[in-house]
């Protein structure tokens, strides 16, 4: 982003970088920088789930859109686990989390990531369903994960706090 700034800036005779009005124009056409602040590893906890699990995951792009990952999965002692998700369907039927992309295909917006897919893995009646997500940064170190079936409002959001490379 800084060098697409800076190119901003010097076209449009600056000396330095962009103005704040060159940079809320190019915000407001939707212009990403080359690695999205979401881009990386994120901590996502699970505290009240059956396991109490952390695991860390890997949002990353390809082809103009968000993918994610999981990494690791740790116990509530820091021990790391090896799940396999037990009632996802097709190839994914057994397969580690660690080998499953479980977010796809989240497009850019003004606000954020939207209208991509996720996979519940949290162990339970709703592991393997697939479920519409949104993706958001709520500050440097904090993002959003939403997914919801149908209504956006019926969903269930999870906080992730950023976390150093695995």
């Amino acid at each position: 982003m800084r060098a697409l700034l800076t190119a901003v800036a010097l076209t449009a005779g600056l000396a330095g970088a962009a103005s704040a009005q060159e940079i809320d124009r190019l915000r407001a056409l939707g212009a990403r920088p080359a690695v999205d602040p979401l881009e990386g590893h994120w901590l996502a906890s699970d505290p009240d789930g059956e396991l109490s699990t952390r695991s860390v995951v890997h949002i990353y792009r390809r082809n103009g859109r968000l993918y994610g990952r999981i990494v690791r999965t740790l116990d509530a002692q820091g021990r790391e686990l090896s799940p396999v998700c037990e009632r996802c369907v097709g190839d994914l039927k057994g397969k580690r989390y660690t080998e499953i992309e479980f977010i796809r295909d989240l497009k850019p917006t003004s606000k954020g990531w939207t209208g991509g897919s996720v996979i519940d893995l949290r162990p339970g009646a709703l592991q393997g369903a697939l479920a519409n997500c949104d993706l958001s940064l709520q500050d440097d170190d904090k993002a959003v994960l939403h997914g919801y079936l149908g209504l956006r409002w019926l969903g269930r959001s999870s906080t992730w706090v950023r976390h150093a490379e695995p």
